[in-house]
């Protein structure tokens, strides 16, 4: 019965892949299949999610891809919430993906050939180490789960050492509190992010590609103080003495990050593109930026107002468009390394502009509406607090990790619902965990009341 509902729960969860005939894709598609099909390492991101594409799809079947994310999430939620409440009910995975799934943007997130359903597996496996109590099995699973999503994308490494600081922050700051995280839980956690750290480099050097997290990355940080007006500033002040590329190419700012990044006609592609001289160059404009202490604080001032628009930017469906052009990377590097799935891909009805999921923005919002409300409701009663004591944590990490994740994303790129509907979701899952809980408790409460009178019928001492 776990398994028949651990398989209906990820079924339920690919209804966006389902309905669409095909996984769904995006332009970044084509960069994984090739990296994990050639293989090469990637200018500007790991190699590692192209390398679990290939060996998930066994080589020909993209189905596999999200079904095996499917049944990732499925697990790490149903598990999560089974230990949460202290009950394991054979619904609870169906329930969760349902909410998930038709109720926010877990659906979409685990069936797209992209990496983006490991970002909430970050933020769930880690709520799960440090906020439950777990048997040897379970801490290995979630350690396991845990590792394999920070090395499929660089921002999971910033998000797990964010939500490390903040558990480790709580420790400090309320050291007389009922609950405090443990610090073996935290050091294990450190060892895991340290070791995916040095996983993605090592895997670059063993494939030629230098011991390197991603050659290009500089390319995102300049890209983000093109669109918030720090690099023409920098610029302004440094070109008389620097003699940078970029300074020929000024009135051509501001600009958002994708427009740096992707635009033949950005100063990027103009001064030569994704090349070593522009990686170090970009190296030396940034230093430069925060030379000083003022240039520091535009940053974070500049971080902060990108974060607090992309808390707002949780569209599951607004990125998605048809890619059926042979120009595109998506279908040009399926034709090569997945023939027998193209043409399937052709007639999927993202490519024929035929799949309409736009109500699904519209239901989120009420959803997370209503989840933040069950949330306020139950924080605010001291009965609830107290029945849902051990859900409370992992609950808080959820939150928590979700704030996080539009910090990370919006701090080193433009913020985009993109990054931020693949985690909202979460915080149905928090409400439901906590609400879970106290009823768990009061189903508790009653059974041992209702045995405490079945003991005082039946003896005939009480009776006297």
């Amino acid at each position: 019965m776990p398994w028949l509902t651990l398989a209906a729960a990820a079924a339920i969860l690919l209804w966006p892949a389902v309905l669409n005939g095909y996984p769904l894709v995006y332009d970044d598609t084509g960069t994984y299949i090739l990296s994990g099909f050639h293989p090469e390492v990637p200018v500007d991101r790991p190699v590692t999610y192209g390398l679990f594409l290939r060996v998930a799809s066994a080589g020909s079947q993209p189905w596999l891809v999200v079904v095996a994310q499917a049944l990732l999430l499925a697990w790490a939620l149903q598990r999560a919430f089974s230990l949460a409440t202290g009950r394991s009910s054979p619904g609870a995975a169906v329930a969760l993906a349902l909410a998930g799934a038709c109720l926010g943007g877990a659906g979409i997130a685990a069936s797209e050939l992209m990496p983006d359903v490991f970002t909430a597996l970050v933020i769930v496996s880690m709520a799960a180490v440090l906020g439950l109590e777990l048997s040897r099995r379970d801490l290995v699973a979630f350690g396991a789960l845990l590792w394999l999503a920070l090395v499929v994308h660089l921002s999971h490494l910033n998000l797990a050492v964010a939500l490390l600081v903040l558990a480790g922050g709580w420790n400090l700051a309320a050291r007389r509190a009922r609950f405090r995280f443990a610090p073996r839980r935290l050091a294990l956690i450190a060892v895991i992010t340290v070791s995916a750290w040095l996983t993605i480099p090592t895997t670059h050097a063993l494939m030629g590609g230098g011991f390197t997290l991603a050659r290009g990355g500089t390319v995102f940080l300049v890209g983000r103080m093109a669109a918030n007006g720090i690099l023409a500033d920098v610029l302004g002040a440094r070109c008389a003495e620097a003699r940078w590329r970029l300074c020929a190419y000024q009135d051509r700012l501001p600009m958002t990050t994708d427009e740096f990044a992707w635009s033949p006609s950005s100063p990027l592609y103009l001064t030569g593109g994704w090349t070593d001289e522009n990686f170090a160059e970009f190296r030396d404009i940034l230093r430069a930026s925060v030379r000083t202490r003022s240039g520091l604080a535009r940053h974070v001032r500049e971080a902060a107002s990108a974060s607090a628009q992309q808390l707002l930017l949780v569209s599951p469906t607004r990125w998605i468009r048809p890619l059926a052009d042979p120009s595109f990377y998506a279908v040009a590097e399926t034709r090569r390394w997945l023939p027998r799935a193209f043409p399937a891909y052709m007639r999927a009805a993202q490519q024929r502009g035929a799949l309409h999921l736009r109500w699904l923005d519209e239901v989120q919002w009420v959803a997370l509406a209503l989840a933040a409300s069950a949330l306020g409701v139950a924080g605010a009663s001291r009965a609830a607090r107290s029945a849902a004591a051990r859900a409370w944590p992992f609950a808080a990490l959820l939150v928590a990790g979700t704030v996080s994740n539009a910090v990370v994303c919006a701090s080193l790129s433009n913020p985009q619902d993109r990054y931020q509907y693949r985690v909202v979701y979460l915080l149905l899952i928090a409400a439901m965990t906590v609400w879970g809980a106290i009823a768990a408790r009061a189903r508790t409460v009653e059974r041992v009341a209702a045995g405490a009178v079945g003991a005082a019928r039946t003896d005939p001492g009480a009776r006297g």
